[in-house]
């Protein structure tokens, strides 16, 4: 069975639509308009819509998804910053994204002060090992 889930991630203002194939297992964000039957058998207009940033800069590859690649990238950072301080909250965590050459974006993260310098290191190093350099900034 397919189904279609529309979605926007935190880390951007696109709107995106997902194909769900619950028998296959796989999932993709469509790239190009659709129309599909509803449950009630009517037509269904399906389009995904990129930020200015995403514009131009999505893969041909309806499987992959940077936006996908940043919301894990900002929420395993804060995972990650919790196992180092557990008492970390949502309210501690500051992020942004940076314009980064190639179309992808640069992390940018702060505690408010919470971390350590060597809490910071660790951080800094897990997600270069996780990431690759430069994907992620603990500031």
């Amino acid at each position: 069975m397919i189904t279609y889930q529309r979605w926007s991630p935190d880390v951007c203002e696109c709107q995106l639509i997902e194909e769900i194939d619950t028998v296959a297992g796989t999932r993709k964000i469509l790239l190009e308009p659709r129309v599909v039957k509803n449950d009630r058998g009517q037509d269904v207009f399906l389009e995904t819509r990129l930020c200015d940033h995403h514009r131009g800069h999505t893969p041909d590859k309806e499987e992959t998804s940077p936006q996908l690649d940043e919301c894990r990238r900002k929420n395993y950072t804060f995972g990650e910053a919790q196992k180092l301080k557990p008492d970390l909250t949502l309210d501690d965590y500051t992020w942004s994204f940076t314009k980064a050459v190639g179309g992808v974006r640069q992390l940018k993260v702060g505690f408010l002060g919470k971390l350590n310098a060597s809490h910071g290191a660790n951080l800094q190093a897990t997600l270069n090992a996780r990431f690759g350099a430069g994907k992620v900034e603990v500031l």
